[in-house]
C-alpha cells in the first residue's frame, strides 16, 4: 500500500519540514563560514598567516595556519581589546593533561607561562605585538595538539603526525574542530568529546582522573607504573575507529572475545598466537561465517597425491573428506570415468577438504575477508580453554563455543529463522555459508589493562609490547625517576608505620 503525505496532519508535517530545513541551514552556515575564512588568503591576493614564532617549534604548523586563515588572521586568545574568556579554560586544560594520560612537555610549558599571560591581560602594552601573537600561536598549537592526541593518539600507527597536519583526513580535523568550539558555551565539554566513546576508554579515563585528581592530591599512595599502564592502553584505544551498535572485540592479553549487542555483552574465551607466532591486531568487519568449513588443497598435493590415490581407490576421497570442483567452483560428482578425465587436465580442477574429526579447526569458521590471518576458528579440543594462559596457537584466533556466537550473531542480525538451518548443517556436517545482512565491526586489540567492576585489572604482557610504547610516551629517564619517587614514598610510609607500632 502506498503512503501518502495526506495521511500526516498538515501541522505536524510542516513542523517536521521546518525543523529539518533549519538544521540543514545551520550546518551549511557553519561549514560555509569556516570555508570562507579558510579561503580568505586566496581571495586576498594569496595572503597567508605570518607567524611570529618559528614554525619548527610548533607541533602542527599547517593546522595552525589553516585555523588562523579561517579566523581571518585574528588572534584567538589574547587579542588586545578582545580578550577571550576561554583562554583561562584552555590553560587549565593544559595543566591537567596528565589526567588524560598525556605528557605536559608536549604542550609548550616553557612558552605558555601564567606570568606572561598575566602581563598580556593586566598590562597590555608591556609586551610587543610580536610577543602577543607568539603567545597566541603557541596556545593555539598546544590546544590543537591536545585535540589531535586525544582523538588520534600521539603514536598512531595508521596516521602519522605529518598526515594529520596536512588535514586531508576526511573524518576529523583539529583546526575545524577548534573553529567550531572556540566560542561554545561549555568549551571544556566540547573539547573532551573528541576522545573515543568506547566503554573501555571511558572507564580508564575516569579512573585516571580519579587517581591523579583525587588519590594523589589526597596523599594516597598509587603506583606510577599503574598510571603509565592506563596511559599506554588509552593511547592504543585512541587508534581505534569509533564503532557504534553491534560489535566484536577480541583482546589478546585477556584471551577474551566480547560480543556487544545493544546493552548486552557476551564473553567468550579465545586462544591466541604464542609469542613466536603472535596474533596481529586489526580492525575490520565480520561479514559471514561457515558451518562445516572445508579447505582448499594446494595444487601440487592435488596432482601428486590425491588424484593417484583416488584412481587406485575411489573411496579414498570420501574417507578423507575430499571434494573436487572445477575452475568455476562447480562441485563435480565423482566416478571412475570422471576421475580419469580430471587426471588428464588437473590444472582446471581443485580439491577441498572438510576437517576430519581430530582436526583442531572444528566445525565453524568466522570469516574476515580482508584479513587472511584474522579468521576466527572453532577448536575441537575443548579442555584447552580451561587453562589460564591461552597463547598457544600459530597466530590464528580460536574460540570456545562458536555455535553460541553464531546464533547470537544471527539473532542480532534479525535472522533467527536461520538458527535451525545452522543446527542441521552442523549436525550433518554440511558445508554452508551464512551471510550477515549487517556486517559487524570487529577489532582485535592488545590491551594490557582494563577496568572491571571499578577495579583496574592488569593482564600479562604476553608479546612484551608495553615497554616500547611506555618509553615513547614518557621517556626512560622520566619512568625511572617516577618509580624511584614511588619507592621512596613507600619506604618512608612503611618506616612510619613501624615506628608507630
Amino acid at each position: 500500500m502506498k503512503t501518502s503525505f495526506t495521511s500526516v496532519p498538515a501541522s505536524r508535517l510542516t513542523k517536521f519540514i521546518l525543523i529539518g530545513w533549519v538544521t540543514l541551514i545551520l550546518a551549511c552556515i557553519s561549514i560555509a563560514v569556516y570555508a570562507q575564512g579558510a579561503a580568505d588568503s586566496a581571495i586576498g591576493q594569496g595572503k597567508k598567516h605570518v607567524f611570529a614564532t618559528d614554525t619548527a617549534l610548533l607541533n602542527f604548523p599547517k593546522t595552525v595556519e589553516r585555523y588562523y586563515q579561517a579566523k581571518a588572521f585574528r588572534l584567538s586568545w589574547v587579542e588586545k581589546g578582545h580578550w577571550n574568556a576561554k583562554t583561562a579554560i584552555a590553560m587549565m586544560l593544559l595543566d591537567c593533561v596528565r589526567q588524560f594520560g598525556l605528557d605536559p612537555q608536549d604542550y609548550h610549558p616553557n612558552e605558555l607561562l601564567y606570568s606572561r599571560l598575566a602581563l598580556l591581560e593586566q598590562y597590555p602594552d608591556s609586551l610587543s605585538e610580536v610577543g602577543r601573537r607568539a603567545f597566541d600561536e603557541f596556545l593555539t598549537d598546544a590546544v590543537i595538539t591536545m585535540i589531535n592526541h586525544l582523538h588520534y593518539g600521539k603514536f598512531n600507527p595508521f596516521y602519522s603526525a605529518s598526515e594529520i597536519d596536512n588535514g586531508n583526513l576526511p573524518h576529523f580535523n583539529a583546526d575545524f574542530k577548534l573553529f567550531m568550539i572556540i566560542d561554545a558555551k561549555d568549551f571544556y565539554t566540547e573539547l573532551v568529546k573528541v576522545q573515543p566513546a568506547i566503554l573501555e576508554y571511558v572507564n580508564l579515563q575516569k579512573n585516571m582522573q580519579l587517581v591523579l585528581g583525587q588519590y594523589i592530591l589526597d596523599s594516597y599512595e598509587y603506583p606510577q607504573a599503574n598510571v603509565r599502564k592506563m596511559a599506554i592502553n588509552m593511547e592504543r584505544l585512541r587508534w581505534l575507529s569509533s564503532a557504534k551498535g553491534n560489535r566484536i572485540q577480541v583482546n589478546i592479553p585477556s584471551y577474551q572475545l566480547k560480543l556487544t549487542t545493544g546493552d548486552t555483552v557476551n564473553n567468550f574465551k579465545v586462544i591466541v598466537g604464542n609469542p613466536e607466532n603472535p596474533t596481529q591486531t586489526f580492525e575490520s568487519t565480520l561479514t559471514r561465517f561457515t558451518a562445516a568449513p572445508d579447505w582448499k588443497v594446494p595444487a601440487e598435493i592435488f596432482v601428486a597425491e590425491i588424484l593417484p590415490n583416488a584412481l587406485k581407490d575411489i573411496s579414498y576421497l570420501k574417507k578423507n573428506r575430499y571434494s573436487i570442483y572445477d575452475n568455476q567452483l562447480k562441485h563435480i560428482k565423482i566416478n571412475r570415468r570422471r576421475l580419469k578425465k580430471i587426471s588428464q587436465n588437473p590444472a582446471v580442477y581443485m580439491a577441498r577438504q572438510s576437517p576430519i574429526d581430530e582436526n583442531t579447526l572444528g566445525s565453524i569458521r568466522f570469516r574476515i575477508d580482508d584479513q587472511p590471518s584474522g579468521t576466527l576458528y572453532d577448536h575441537s579440543g575443548k579442555n584447552i580453554f580451561n587453562t589460564k594462559e591461552r597463547a598457544s596457537s600459530k597466530g590464528c584466533l580460536q574460540i570456545e563455543n562458536p555455535e553460541r556466537l553464531a546464533k547470537l550473531l544471527l539473532v542480532a542480525d534479525g535472522s533467527e529463522g536461520k538458527i535451525k538451518v545452522l543446527e542441521r548443517a552442523l549436525k550433518d556436517y554440511q558445508y554452508k555459508n551464512f551471510y550477515l545482512k549487517n556486517p559487524v565491526p570487529i577489532a582485535v586489540t592488545y590491551l594490557t589493562c582494563e577496568m572491571i567492576d571499578s577495579r583496574l585489572i592488569i593482564y600479562k604482557d604476553i608479546y612484551q609490547k608495553d615497554a616500547e610504547l611506555e618509553s615513547k610516551l614518557f621517556g626512560e629517564q622520566a619512568i625511572r625517576l617516577a618509580d624511584r619517587r614511588t619507592n621512596q614514598r613507600s619506604i618512608k610510609k612503611n618506616n612510619v608505620k613501624i615506628f608507630r607500632r
